[in-house]
Parts: C-alpha cells; structure tokens; sequence
C-alpha cells in the first residue's frame, strides 16, 4: 500500500500519544480521556501496518485484540503487544459514557506505558523508519541507464518477462521513451517507461517492481509519474496493455487487478496481438486534473 497513506495513519497515532502524555500533566487529570487517546493511538498504529499489508481499509472497529490478530496473521511477532492490545481494548468505547468503567491513576500510568510498548514495538518502528527514507520515484534521461534498469528489472521477474526476446526488444525501445525509477537507498528497485502515440494518448508500454517491494504503493506512484506525463502534455488516455484472464496466469491476475485499482478499465481483447497463447487484455484510463 503506499507509504504516504501509511504516514498519516501513523502520523494520527503519534498525535494521539502526544495528546494523552500532555494531558498527563493537567489538574484534575482527565483520566478516561488520556486512556482513550492511549487505546486511540494503538488502534491507529495496528491499522497503519495492515494499510501496509495491502488492507486499504482496515474495519471500523475498536476492538484492539481483533487488529493485533489480524496483524499477526502477516507477522506471528505481533503475540509480542498482544497483552498491551488486552489492556487498552477496554479505553476505546467505554471511557466516553458516563458511569461505564472507573478508571484510577496507576490504569493511566499504565495505558501510556501500554501505548508506547505498541509504538515502540519493532515491526512498527522498522515500518516508521521506512517512511521516513522513503522511496524516490525519478525521471531518468540517459538512455545506457534507462535500458540498464529495465534490463535489470525485467530480468529479476522471470514470472513477468520471461521471454528473451521481449527483454531484449523493452531494453532497446525504453532508451527513447519518458523514464521513471523508483530508488531505494540510491539502487533502483522499479521502472516505468511511456510511450506516446499521439497528442491524445499515451501507454503504459513496459513496467517492473522488484517482488520484494510489490503491495507497498510504489507501482501506484509510478503510474503516477505517466498521469501526470499526461496532464504536463495535455493528454486525455493513458492506455497499457496486459495478458487477459483467459491467459490463465496467477502473476497476470494480479497485474489486472492493480491495473484496475489504479482506474483502468479494459476495453477489449486481441487474442493474436502477441499469440493465441498470450490473448492481449486492452485497458484505458481517462486522465483528469
């Protein structure tokens, strides 16, 4: 999932931790508040890693032992924050009705101590740091480093690009198109390269992401980078072209799947525009500012 919409989860639980250590301070101490923001904080981090997993939107629930679940089925660590989750559940509902729980100052003390076990927790911090520095998406003009890192690329996604020939045609075709790369720490790990047809349309002509980094919203900023090839140019289509379902390929499947995440929409099938084994799966998406 992207980064960015990551970010501002974590960045709503960091508030929420802010809020209940600065109200800690206040006279009379507004318990059942400062717990809330605590359970508040949790909740927000729990659902910013799974927004990372790929679960666009987490469910609308405060139920904290049921997101650390849901968390552990990515990663078994999560049993780590499990009895903090426990203990700060309770804070996200009832603190905010009258006569529903008594809340004392060593069950305050204790929720923040809870809550900053749950932001200080590894996978979270790790995940944090990685916003941080996150990837950089670049246009790229030099042609050798164009072709250099489709031919990388392409060739580290057997499953994608496992025809020679077609290798050898992308690395030669990218060298004069609109480029974009995404970089982490400076090593490219994805491209994209444009084609332009006319003044109204452009295509999505090759494109590859690293396994390693698929489902973290990187593929969605590269297309990014050709929309607004699109609106810089004045262009209303961006089209691409993948292999339809009747290819029967479990990668493929998912390439169409994120095609149409992203706002593509097929328009039609060529069974012989590559080969009968191959049909060809035509998708257009309007470009609007």
């Amino acid at each position: 999932m992207e980064l960015d919409y990551v970010a501002e989860w974590f960045k709503l639980a960091d508030s929420d931790l802010g809020s209940a250590e600065h109200l800690l301070g206040l006279y009379p101490q507004p318990k059942e508040i400062i717990c809330y923001h605590c359970e508040q904080s949790a909740e927000k981090y729990l659902k910013g890693y799974l927004v990372y997993k790929g679960i666009v939107s987490p469910p609308k629930i405060h139920d904290l032992n049921g997101l650390c679940e849901m968390c552990s089925e990515f990663d078994d660590s999560f049993i780590e924050i499990k009895r903090a989750c426990s203990v700060l559940t309770g804070y996200g509902v009832q603190p905010r009705y009258p006569h529903e729980m008594e809340i004392s100052g060593p069950d305050v003390l204790n929720a923040l101590e809870y809550a900053r076990q749950i932001r200080g927790f590894g996978l979270l911090v790790e995940l944090s740091n990685r916003i941080k520095q996150e990837i950089a998406i670049r246009e790229i003009i030099d042609q050798e480093i164009k072709s250099n890192i489709c031919n990388r690329i392409l060739r580290a996604l057997p499953n994608w690009f496992g025809v020679e020939a077609s290798i050898v045609d992308y690395v030669n075709q990218v060298k004069t198109m609109p480029f974009y790369a995404a970089f982490d720490n400076e090593v490219a790990i994805g491209f994209v390269a444009v084609k332009v047809h006319n003044q109204h349309t452009s295509e999505v002509c090759v494109m590859g992401l690293l396994r390693e980094y698929h489902r973290q919203g990187i593929g969605r900023r590269m297309i990014g980078s050709c929309e607004n090839y699109c609106l810089e140019n004045n262009m209303e289509f961006l089209t691409v072209k993948t292999l339809d379902e009747s290819g029967n390929s479990e990668s493929y499947d998912r390439t169409r799947q994120f095609y149409q995440a992203m706002g593509f929409k097929p328009l039609e099938v060529f069974p012989l525009h590559w080969d009968e084994e191959n049909p060809c799966l035509f998708m257009v998406k309007i470009i609007t500012a």
